[in-house]
């Protein structure tokens, strides 16, 4: 398993294998975590709304294809986005039912904004996100003190781990890697522009990042790892850094022209996504044989499909690929855009109602949407499975949510219609 999937992973991993000897032992424990978030979401709605028919569609709004696939995608972006799916949800219900936070309450919350904050790199953002919600959230946390010392919980939450476990420094280059190689098939502007490409070079190879470009991948890296980076580049990372910026500054257009092609490719809206996953094109035959793959099957014989050709059409039908991709499938269910814009609505609506915890939360899921959309190494969909998921549920909760409101108004007239009435001696 690669470093950059965390120790959270492994971890994850290695009792989940345990628990369940086998490699699907992995996609078995996901499925049953995903299955107890899911729960809770069906269980607040239930308690705050009392209408069965509410959780029926808030289970089939979650059986999209993108999402049908993700739950069984052993990563993990998969349970993270279901942890954060939680934490919101949670947050969102408290504040609703203006509840205080509780020793017991308090100590879960802990434990899913560690791993919001720390099994993703972009998770950073909520070290500062995170207090201010349970802040609009809980009225007792709202003291200044308190907001302090959960600020600094946090930041040493995130260092302690950070010392104990390094994160792969090439990683971490592998985000500047993308758009730099479409970057450098045009003339860059700057007056240092050589300076910087030089400075780029002592930490990777700009020739080979340049003869490589893509937008939906990391070619230069992967083809190359043994050799993309110089022997002594941990040296150099402070000007890389400084160079890498100045680029962009010089060069905004390109950056974000760049980045525009890496997130359509993400949300199906390019050709390069009709192609299907590895293993759904080794048993469709549509590629040679994978050795790798190979050995896999043959070791652990469990992996393989009952019927190749339904697993196969199954698949590509889902993912809007290979043959299926002229259905529309892949720019419609695999597209975190329709969520962005149609959350954008409902932060109007909430802001207006002063729900002010579905607004926050909604402006934190655009600024980590914000994140990805200037890291992301590749064009994976996943990388957005947060957005999507959490924006989903955010939704349709407060389309629930306004109903009920326009409801208690109704409510409220038809009692105060009534005592006029009395009044007046009707």
């Amino acid at each position: 398993m690669y470093t950059w999937q965390s120790i959270i992973t492994q971890l994850f991993y290695i009792y989940s294998m345990l628990l369940i000897p086998s490699p699907v032992g992995i996609t078995i424990m996901q499925i049953i975590i995903i299955s107890l978030c899911i729960a809770f979401l069906h269980t607040k709605v239930e308690m705050r709304f009392n209408k069965k028919y509410y959780n029926i569609i808030i289970y089939l709004l979650l059986l999209t294809p993108a999402i049908i696939i993700n739950n069984l995608y052993a990563l993990r972006l998969q349970l993270y986005a279901y942890i954060m799916m939680v934490l919101f949800t949670n947050l969102i219900f408290d504040y609703w039912d203006k509840k205080e936070l509780k020793l017991l309450k308090a100590v879960f919350l802990y434990v899913l904004s560690a791993l919001i904050i720390l099994w993703r790199s972009e998770g950073i953002i909520f070290i500062f996100i995170l207090p201010i919600l349970m802040t609009i959230t809980y009225k007792n946390l709202r003291k200044i003190y308190l907001v302090l010392l959960m600020l600094i919980i946090n930041i040493i939450t995130y260092l302690g781990y950070s010392k104990i476990i390094p994160s792969d420094s090439r990683y971490q280059t592998l985000i500047f890697m993308n758009p730099l190689s479409v970057m450098l098939q045009e003339e860059l502007k700057g007056d240092n522009i050589q300076e910087d490409l030089e400075k780029i070079d002592k930490v990777m190879d700009v020739k080979l990042i340049k003869e490589n470009p893509s937008y939906i991948e990391t070619p230069a890296y992967w083809n190359y790892q043994d050799t993309i980076f110089r022997e002594d580049y941990k040296q150099y990372m402070g000007d890389f850094y400084k160079a890498y910026a100045d680029i962009i500054i010089n060069n905004p257009v390109e950056f974000i022209k760049a980045r525009i092609k890496t997130f359509l490719a993400s949300s199906g809206m390019d050709e390069s996504t009709s192609k299907g996953g590895a293993f759904t094109r080794y048993f469709s035959g549509n590629t040679e044989k994978s050795e790798a793959i190979s050995n896999f099957l043959d070791k652990y014989k469990i992996m393989n499909p009952i019927n190749k050709e339904l697993k196969v059409s199954v698949e590509t039908l889902l993912a809007g690929v290979e043959e299926a991709k002229d259905t529309g499938i892949r720019p419609v269910f695999w597209n975190v855009l329709p969520i962005l814009i149609l959350m954008f609505i409902i932060l109007i609506e909430r802001l207006i109602h002063k729900d002010f915890i579905t607004t926050m939360i909604i402006l934190s899921l655009y600024a980590k949407a914000g994140a990805v959309f200037l890291t992301a190494p590749a064009s994976y969909f996943m990388y957005y499975l947060p957005e999507y998921i959490c924006g989903i549920v955010i939704i349709i909760l407060s389309i629930y949510k306004r109903i009920e409101e326009v409801k208690e108004v109704k409510e409220f007239k038809s009692i105060e219609n009534e005592k006029k009435n009395i009044k007046e001696g009707k």
